[in-house]
């Protein structure tokens, strides 16, 4: 038991240097087919900070010509008005994003599913390239797992934020650490039967 638990206490620390340098990882500056906006919170009909800032960095990319297309993700809490994704399409639309060049998925729930549902879209758009939004420090598991499902992509941070306390800094941290040795067992196991993570994990 001791030798498991100081294995697995390596593995954290390692996971947790993963998480960081993939924080540090420079935003690509390639274009690409598309941009993937991960999901996060929304509260009613309106993107929390987090997701606001994800959805902004989508735009961004639009508007500056990096990609031709936006694609969001995420699912609808129990008794939600909207779907994640629906609400990211609203606010994108009233940033001057015009609706031809938006697609959503309405049932991930997860980072993974996420993922899982924008490749579907991107098999019918016949795209083959994404950017893929979120913020810094979730891009490490992000492109973990972008590249579990061979997808050719690109990370592309949004804005951090300008008051974060360190403590949520640091708690944010710990969890994707965590969140991402999950995904490495998980990966290494039968994921079959296994889910990488749950929507309790969202911001």
């Amino acid at each position: 038991m001791p030798a498991l638990l100081a294995s697995a206490a390596v593995m954290f620390c390692y996971a947790c240097l993963a998480v960081l340098r993939g924080a540090r990882r420079s935003a690509s500056v390639r274009a690409a087919d598309v941009a993937i906006v991960l999901g996060a919170a929304v509260r009613g009909e309106v993107p929390s900070g987090v997701f606001a800032r994800r959805i902004e960095q989508g735009v961004f990319l639009y508007t500056a010509g990096r990609v031709p297309a936006l694609i969001f993700t995420g699912g609808a809490a129990v008794g939600a008005p909207l779907a994640e994704s629906e609400v990211a399409m609203n606010y994108a639309r009233r940033l001057g994003v015009p609706p031809e060049a938006m697609r959503c998925e309405t049932r991930s729930t997860s980072t993974w599913t996420n993922l899982v549902e924008a490749l579907a879209i991107m098999d019918v758009m016949r795209a083959k390239t994404a950017l893929i939004v979120s913020d810094a420090m979730h891009l490490r598991r992000a492109m973990t797992m972008a590249e579990a499902l061979a997808m050719r992509a690109s990370p592309s941070p949004s804005r951090p934020p300008a008051d974060q306390p360190r403590s949520t800094w640091v708690r944010f941290w710990l969890r994707e650490a965590a969140a991402l040795l999950y995904f490495w067992v998980w990966r290494s196991g039968r994921g079959e039967r296994a889910r990488p993570e749950t929507r309790s994990e969202r911001r």
